[in-house]
């Protein structure tokens, strides 16, 4: 009786694994932000400047991801390796509002959701435009706009969050450009932050970056990036997170500790 039962567990379970199709992988990512031994094609316009508050140079976000990316703390998606997360496979590419990232040599996973323009597609060589890291780049086919919701990061350390983020926006040699790209941040204060930019008609020749940090003791929530013509499709490439341990203010600690002794106390009551 105890083995039928065991044997039927197992069959559950095996159909359930059936029923759920194979298993997606995330993207691994990698320590070198727009590399130039595999793809010769470059970043050509920075849209942010250290100069300006919650801005990076491509510069220091260089510098500064592959440090993150060494220690642990973040990493570079060139859309070269892995696939989105449970796509939709009936058309030319796959089709998903999700993508996992796995970095810290896999011991920590972070979850993007596109949660309001539409989906994520591919990754892969589409017309037009060219990655600036390997050969494939990410695309959107229900809006031109693309956004990056972050989730919880799986494996993470206590407080760990996305403080800074880098990702460039791809030219096209397209009659809809040039067009006029707005990159908005939310930060954990609700703030948010916008930074406009011209791209040109161009295959490779406007690819644009842009690069932000958090304010101290914030975090990232939400980067939308935002086309203003609704039919001028482009693509990403090279998207980058660094993350960081937020440590509560110490007022809020104080708020903490005294709620716990307020609990202690009622429950002696």
């Amino acid at each position: 009786m105890k083995f039928n039962t065991i044997q039927m567990i197992m069959a559950m379970v095996a159909a359930a694994l059936l029923s759920a199709g194979p298993t997606q992988a995330a993207f691994t990512a990698v320590g070198v932000y727009d590399e130039n031994s595999v793809q010769t094609n470059a970043v050509d316009t920075v849209a942010t400047s250290d100069a300006n508050p919650n801005q990076l140079s491509l510069s220091t976000f260089t510098t500064q991801i592959a440090a993150a990316y060494a220690a642990g703390f973040g990493g570079v998606v060139n859309f070269d390796s892995g696939t989105l997360t449970d796509p939709n496979t009936s058309g030319t590419y796959p089709v998903s509002d999700t993508f996992d990232v796995s970095y810290a040599g896999g011991a920590k996973s972070l979850r993007v959701t596109d949660i309001e323009s539409g989906d994520y597609t591919g990754p892969g060589s589409f017309s037009e435009r060219t990655a600036i890291s390997g050969s494939q780049f990410l695309a959107q086919i229900s809006s031109s706009d693309f956004w990056f919701d972050f989730g919880a990061i799986t494996g993470g350390a206590p407080g760990e969050a996305v403080t800074a983020v880098g990702l460039t926006v791809l030219s096209r040699a397209n009659a809809s450009f040039p067009q006029d790209v707005t990159v908005l941040v939310r930060f954990t204060n609700d703030v948010v932050i916008s930074i406009p930019s011209n791209i040109a008609s161009s295959n490779g020749g406007d690819d644009t970056f842009f690069g932000i940090v958090a304010p101290e003791g914030e975090s990232i929530v939400r980067v939308v990036v935002n086309i203003s013509n609704n039919t001028a499709y482009t693509g990403v490439d090279d998207f980058a997170f660094i993350t960081s341990i937020i440590v509560p203010e110490p007022g809020t600690c104080s708020l903490l500790v005294a709620g716990c002794a307020i609990l202690l106390r009622r429950r002696r009551v």
